[in-house]
């Protein structure tokens, strides 16, 4: 993730994780992502024109039912491929539903992010509470139900 701004497939996202997506300034081009102290520090009503996404199932009671969601579909499905499915399809259900209109979503989005800014007073929006999402927010969500889905039943059949 520091080298080249991606999480690797294998990554497991960990708490504290955070999207930062937007940003034109020429630390973020040199590669300096913003810290997160600097992040939390700024107000709704400086009006960013970027998007701060985070990972922290501590504080993200919503994010922490999905992932109980998901891993009681693991232990229900034998075979992977079909619990990967079932994931992609909860977070299709929790992301606003299927995309038929990539302009229309993006409206939405900019809407509804506005609206939880407001609500929660704060450009960091728990990842969680996200209940409209573009191809980002969702593959980020896929993410971390699969990798936590993933890493519960090893810890599982390791025992």
């Amino acid at each position: 993730m520091q080298s080249y701004s991606v999480v690797n497939y294998n990554e497991k996202v960990m708490d504290g994780f955070y999207d930062v997506c937007g940003l034109t300034s020429n630390s973020v081009v040199q590669g300096n992502m913003p810290l997160l102290v600097d992040l939390q520090a700024i107000s709704i009503s400086e009006n960013v024109d970027y998007e701060v996404i985070m990972v922290n199932r501590y504080v993200d009671a919503e994010l922490q039912d999905l992932e109980k969601r998901a891993y009681i579909m693991s232990l229900e499905s034998r075979v992977s491929d079909g619990l990967i499915q079932k994931i992609a399809d909860v977070v299709v259900d929790r992301m606003g539903g299927p995309v038929s209109d990539a302009g229309e979503m993006s409206s939405r989005w900019k809407r509804r992010s506005k609206e939880l800014q407001n609500t929660l007073n704060s450009i960091i929006l728990p990842l969680g509470c996200l209940d409209v999402g573009l191809s980002r927010h969702r593959a980020l969500l896929f993410k971390v139900l699969r990798s936590f889905n993933f890493c519960s039943k090893v810890e599982l059949d390791d025992k």
